[in-house]
């Protein structure tokens, strides 16, 4: 079992093995792996931040989150994902998958 930090050297480690170059800040990426939450942890340190600071704004990761654990408290805001999702600014059309 990983910490959260050992967590995100692991999904580094992945994402380099997958192409990813981490060239230009914010640039195109074949893949981004973000840890959103993790466990209750409050973590702000420069090479880590949990909660994600943008799962507010982003409809996309709170849908399927939202889907999964409908009542899990977001630590720092204490409101729900249905909460979180429904407050959501976003407008951005998210589709799943077909099997």
């Amino acid at each position: 079992s990983y910490n959260a930090f050992e967590l995100m050297s692991q999904i580094l480690l992945l994402e380099k093995e997958m192409g990813r170059a981490r060239d230009i800040p914010m640039g195109p990426r074949i893949i981004d792996i973000d840890i959103v939450y993790f466990n209750n942890e409050i973590i702000n340190e420069a090479s880590l931040i949990v909660p994600h600071p943008k799962i507010t704004d982003r409809r996309f990761v709170l849908l399927p989150i939202q889907e999964i654990a409908p009542d899990y408290l977001h630590p720092i805001l204490l409101k729900s994902n249905t909460i979180l999702l429904k407050e959501c600014g976003d407008s951005l059309a998210v589709y799943k998958k077909a099997p």
